[in-house]
């Protein structure tokens, strides 16, 4: 029991077990949220993505990329 009064928000005095449910459902709650904001943030990012001259722009910088990868490796000396 002296585990549970050091806890910040559990009160030893009450149910503890009830303070815990309700802690534990308060945090289901809060983890809903973010990651409803967060698909929010990431549909907005895809839907960004989506745009040909974003795909186009992404398209080429990647290439570049990968060619400027491949010509490294080419030329490391082992």
């Amino acid at each position: 029991m002296d585990f549970f009064s050091a806890l910040q928000f559990i009160q030893a005095d009450f149910n503890v077990n009830s303070q815990l449910v309700l802690l534990a459902g308060i945090l289901i709650l809060l983890s809903i949220a973010w990651l409803g904001i967060v698909i929010l943030i990431i549909n907005g990012i895809r839907q960004w993505f989506m745009k040909p001259t974003v795909q186009g722009v992404f398209n080429k910088m990647t290439s570049i990329l990968l060619v400027g990868i491949g010509v490294r490796i080419a030329t490391e000396k082992m």
